[in-house]
């Protein structure tokens, strides 16, 4: 299965950097989950010349490209996103405390 390696990082590259662009501000439900995950699962199976009736699982399909789940991966940039906007947030507010202060009229 090496000979899938580039094609696999094409994949990653192209293609879920596409697939995933802005889903930090996704409000992910059950079925939305399934069918980002279900599509994943079928592009990984294309790219090793995997068909339905091989009976491989998707665990074996995981091992062998070695790409993690979608929702995980959706789920970190989330959480990344939010840590970041509460970051922002406290350094905007510092901001607009310290503008303010120079300016006592608009207190």
């Amino acid at each position: 299965m090496a000979r899938y390696i580039h094609k696999v990082h094409l994949a990653v590259s192209l293609v879920l950097l596409v697939l995933l662009y802005g889903s930090e501000t996704w409000t992910m439900r059950k079925i939305d989950n399934d069918g980002v995950q279900s599509a994943h699962m079928q592009s990984q199976r294309r790219i090793l010349g995997v068909k339905w009736y091989d009976k491989i699982t998707n665990t074996a399909i995981k091992k062998i490209t070695g790409l993690t789940d979608l929702s995980s991966l959706i789920t970190d940039r989330c959480h990344s996103h939010f840590s970041h906007i509460c970051r922002l947030s406290g350094i905007h507010q510092l901001h607009n405390h310290n503008i303010y202060s120079l300016m006592p009229s608009l207190a």
